[in-house]
């Protein structure tokens, strides 16, 4: 279990109380499958992802983004009980989709990209991100779990 400290409780749901998941969510998706195209190999059913401004345009690209985000949005609502949230996701995503957990990882680092690129460094502060980042490791250990 994680200890969070009020600080690191308070940057997290401050944070989280900014983020528009309907911006956020499909930037970093499409940042994902962009910088990283072997992560698209799970996403066949979105359609056409053979360019960039293809995934860019693609609705269903779009909306997993805020999916991606609301399940976040799970956590940050559940922080004292993130593995359980993320039980079943962990278990589909790796009894069903075969997703390499490293993709968890990646997108993690990409929603901190996305995040500080918006907010900048009088939002995203160095004690912010140090929060955001413990959060982020948290969740993709949940996520992961199931391939331990």
């Amino acid at each position: 279990m994680v200890e969070w400290t009020d600080a690191e409780r308070s940057a997290i749901t401050s944070l989280w109380g900014k983020i528009d998941v309907g911006e956020i969510g499909p930037q970093a998706l499409t940042r994902l499958l962009i910088v990283y195209p072997w992560t698209q190999r799970h996403f066949k059913s979105f359609g056409n992802l053979s360019t960039n401004a293809a995934i860019l345009g693609n609705t269903d690209v779009m909306k997993h983004g805020k999916v991606v985000m609301g399940g976040l949005e799970n956590a940050v609502k559940s922080m004292d009980n993130i593995k359980k949230v993320y039980s079943t996701l962990s278990t589909m995503h790796s009894d069903k989709l075969h997703v390499d957990p490293d993709n968890f990882r990646l997108l993690a680092n990409i929603i901190s990209i996305c995040v500080a690129a918006k907010f900048g460094p009088s939002v995203f502060t160095a004690d912010v991100q140090e929060a955001w980042q413990k959060f982020l490791a948290v969740v993709v250990s949940a996520l992961g779990k199931q391939y331990h």
